[in-house]
């Protein structure tokens, strides 16, 4: 039986999802989320290297842009 992945887990994928449809709303939105859940700046990039692999560089580059700018 598989347990459950976290808020955290969640949030970070979120982010990803979010960062390769390059929708700046819910970027802005996933990154403030995942501030308040106690989701590191190391984490998030990690989630968007992860972006990078699937969607290409344009979600990366997107995506850690949103991130430097909500999560300096």
């Amino acid at each position: 039986c598989a347990l459950p992945i976290s808020r955290k887990t969640k949030k970070l994928i979120a982010i990803a999802i979010a960062a390769a449809l390059r929708d700046q709303h819910a970027v802005r939105a996933q990154l403030a989320g995942a501030k308040n859940l106690g989701v590191t700046k190391a984490e998030v990039e990690e989630a968007l290297r992860v972006t990078f692999l699937l969607s290409g560089m344009p979600a990366y580059v997107y995506g850690k842009a949103q991130l430097d700018e909500v999560m300096p």
